[in-house]
């Protein structure tokens, strides 16, 4: 007897949405930029940057609150990146806090120049790494998603913190918040985004040409609804516009204390930022997978 073919039709996740493509973007973010600050000691950065990883805490409330509690997330950490991102979060935010607090408040046991200080803003700065690594994991370990089963996401989602980091030290630059040389991070910006470009170009490729189970999520990126967000907003607003306009301030405009170039590196930032986050969202959206018979 001949048994029929049985065919399997690929499946979206719904799982993950919006919500949890706020949170990896925002601890990504916030982790990059108070790791940044931290090293060339740009207190509103890391005080953006302490802000950016609660706006992640509240993000993954969001989404959990509705199916476990909370309090289970810490729960397993050697086998699940969500609770280790959970760990990581509230250590670098608590850390984080305790690291900048004798700058706004005075007469703290560990004051500039301490031993404990110097404890503090270590610790703060591994935790805000590992967020950033966990934002990676978090996706890529999700191995009933072919699309997303790959070490190139904890990379690209790595480069994508610190470049966020150098994004919004321009803005607030820009802003007047801070006063910083950006002919220090404009040369790094460019490298990274050329460097992101590249990456995900080699992802899309892999994905599509060798792991033929990832297939239907590349198609969803790029032949579906998601293929305007993802190719406009990702590509070309978030990754192309923004190499031309790094590329042209480097060369155009040596003098950095120019108001010209400061405002083309602070539009070219957010257009990165926008970009950066569709790239979580879409990629979230084009999670399928093959449910097992």
């Amino acid at each position: 007897m001949i048994l029929p073919e049985i065919r399997v039709n690929p499946v979206i996740q719904k799982e993950w949405g919006w919500s949890i493509a706020f949170a990896v973007f925002f601890g990504g973010l916030g982790g990059g930029l108070f790791l940044l600050s931290e090293v060339v000691f740009i207190s509103m950065g890391m005080v953006l940057g302490i802000i950016g990883m609660c706006l992640s805490v509240i993000f993954l409330v969001l989404d959990l609150g509705k199916r476990v509690r909370l309090w289970r997330v810490f729960c397993k950490p050697q086998t699940s990146w969500l609770s280790r991102g959970a760990i990581f979060l509230t250590g670098a935010i608590v850390f984080g806090i305790l690291y900048v607090a004798p700058l706004y408040i005075a007469g703290l046991p560990w004051e500039t120049g301490t031993a404990l200080k110097s404890i503090l803003g270590l610790t703060a700065g591994i935790f805000a790494f590992l967020v950033i690594l966990y934002t990676g994991f978090l996706i890529s370990t999700s191995g009933f998603i072919p699309i997303w089963n790959t070490l190139l996401l904890p990379i690209q989602f790595t480069i994508y913190a610190f470049l966020g980091g150098i994004d919004v030290i321009f803005i607030i630059n820009a802003l007047g918040w801070i006063t910083v040389d950006v002919k220090i991070f404009a040369p790094i910006a460019a490298v990274l985004l050329v460097a992101t470009l590249v990456l995900l170009g080699i992802y899309l490729t892999i994905m599509f040409s060798v792991r033929m189970d990832a297939k239907e999520g590349v198609n969803l990126l790029i032949r579906s609804s998601l293929s305007p967000l993802f190719i406009w907003g990702v590509f070309v607003i978030g990754l192309i516009i923004p190499i031309v306009i790094d590329l042209l301030m480097i060369l155009l405009f040596p003098n950095s204390e120019a108001t010209t170039p400061l405002t083309l590196l602070s539009i070219s930032s957010a257009l990165t930022l926008i970009g950066s986050f569709l790239y979580r969202f879409t990629l979230l959206k084009a999670g399928v997978y093959y449910p097992q018979i």
